[in-house]
């Protein structure tokens, strides 16, 4: 990005701060939600500059985005060339193990950390099912509880990667009557993201509750994937108290994903859009306007075209939605962007047809 165009999009931002401060101030004096102040705008273009500048460089560099693979965190670009090997010596080194310990509830002289070693080589042959077995005699023989976090960590992460929901289930009970702390950050992190995944909202609003009541202290991390969790409940003003926070942290990577991040650059205008917030929202979608990333140009194309449709700007609209229309994405809101111009050309023409005869009053939103 230049520093012309950035500039550019600071001025588009300053400017709206205005018509934000005045016409959002009833708005938010009603439902309770404050409206962005300069320091949210800056962190907004923050986080807009850092995903444009890390897209550019992985186009030139050619690198792909070093991926954290789900449940277990490795890394998706990780080097296999000697896992043949690797894998041959665990199943050996569990042959003599299992030999030496059929049974790991009832077996004598094994210790937590035998149990545990030996949980973790069955979860490296994908064996989830025999690793939990391990795991669970390895957290009956900690008596100590040294190993008691590091244990149920790998049992949470086991359980997702098998997909066995009543265990699942369990955990995630016992998660939430223990709380969320900081040494259980990535659990309660995968807690949500399980349930996202799974779509059990009874166990994703008790895991949002539980996070919101310590909102305060939570890291970016958690904030982004408790704001994905209150995005799938619906629950829009929670979800833009969140947001608020979450782009405090400007250009942050947060241990994100650029289209993680750049789902927060869309969310953000799109819930102020839905609570009333409207001129913030256009705003916030005429920044994404000037991006380079099409993705979000387009994006920003077809919810400014909305709003101008809600406004009664018929032809602003048909234009935006005819742009949307005309561009090579695939997916449903391309198909209702083509629909809506074709209505919104029509609305004008009508509308153009009707001056003389006083119908304007009725096209005023």
């Amino acid at each position: 990005m230049t520093m012309l165009r950035m500039l550019g999009k600071i001025s588009v931002l300053v400017l709206s701060l205005g018509l934000v401060s005045g016409v959002m101030s009833q708005a938010s004096s009603e439902d309770g939600n404050l409206p962005l102040d300069q320091t949210h705008f800056d962190g907004y273009l923050q986080l807009l500059h850092s995903v444009e500048q890390e897209v550019a460089l992985r186009q030139e560099t050619g690198h792909a985005e070093d991926w954290r693979l789900y449940p277990f965190g490795g890394k998706a670009q990780a080097d296999t060339a000697g896992s043949p090997y690797r894998h041959l010596t665990i199943a050996k080194a569990l042959q003599v193990l299992e030999t030496q310990f059929p049974d790991p509830a009832r077996a004598e002289h094994l210790t937590a950390l035998v149990a545990l070693a030996n949980a973790r080589n069955f979860v490296n042959l994908t064996e989830y099912d025999s690793a939990l077995v391990w795991f669970d005699a390895a957290a009956v023989l900690d008596s100590t509880g040294d190993l008691s976090g590091e244990i149920e960590a790998a049992t949470l992460a086991t359980a997702a990667a098998l997909g066995d929901s009543a265990r699942m289930a369990g955990e995630l009970d016992t998660l939430l009557e223990k709380g969320p702390t900081d040494d259980s950050r990535d659990m309660w992190i995968l807690a949500l993201r399980w349930t996202l995944a799974s779509g059990s909202r009874t166990h994703l609003g008790a895991l949002a509750d539980s996070l919101m009541s310590r909102s305060d202290s939570l890291d970016g991390g958690t904030r982004f994937w408790l704001a994905r969790s209150l995005q799938r409940l619906e629950r829009r003003d929670d979800l833009y108290g969140q947001l608020r926070q979450l782009i405090l942290n400007g250009g942050l990577s947060l241990g994100l994903t650029t289209n993680q991040r750049g789902w927060m650059l869309t969310t953000l205008p799109d819930v102020s859009f839905m609570l009333g917030l409207d001129e913030q929202a256009r705003s916030l979608y005429s920044v994404l306007l000037d991006s380079p990333l099409e993705n979000l140009n387009l994006w920003a194309t077809y919810q400014l075209a909305g709003l101008d449709f809600a406004a009664g700007q018929y032809q602003a609209a048909a234009t935006g939605f005819a742009m949307v229309c005309r561009s090579s994405l695939v997916g449903t809101w391309h198909d209702q962007a083509c629909a809506l111009a074709k209505t919104t050309e029509d609305l004008e023409r009508i509308r153009r047809e009707g001056e003389p005869y006083g119908t304007g009053r009725f096209y005023t939103p």
